[in-house]
């Protein structure tokens, strides 16, 4: 299945958080895709290269074709993100914020009901 993270993250307004600054400058911790990306990049130094290939995709705008045993693994990866206590860094901090990964896994959820 096609897995597309291509999307801004939403505040609690509901409503889609800016794509770049008062200067102008692109927020990259604000969408789905460059933030999950970053973080599973990170995650697989030393661990899968499966995660550091959709680490890439998913921080270019891509979108990564998972087969169902590729989609349990990473699912259960980010219902899990965060709970490591070697985890540091920035990115850590954005996925980890609940709502934020959940709007991940819900557009992973909505995107294997299709």
């Amino acid at each position: 299945m096609k897995i597309d993270l291509n999307f801004q993250f939403k505040g609690i307004d509901d409503k889609e958080l800016p794509t770049v600054n008062e200067k102008g400058d692109k927020l990259e911790s604000n969408h789905a895709g460059k933030v999950t990306g970053q973080a599973l990049w990170f995650y697989s130094s030393g661990k899968s290269l499966k995660f550091a290939e959709w680490g890439r995709k998913l921080y270019k705008e891509l979108p990564i074709e998972l087969d169902s045993t590729d989609y349990d693994v990473f699912l259960a990866w980010l219902e899990t993100y965060g709970q490591d206590p070697n985890y540091k860094g920035s990115v850590v901090t954005v996925l980890q914020i609940d709502g934020f990964r959940e709007q991940v896994i819900k557009a992973l959820k909505d995107q294997k009901e299709k």
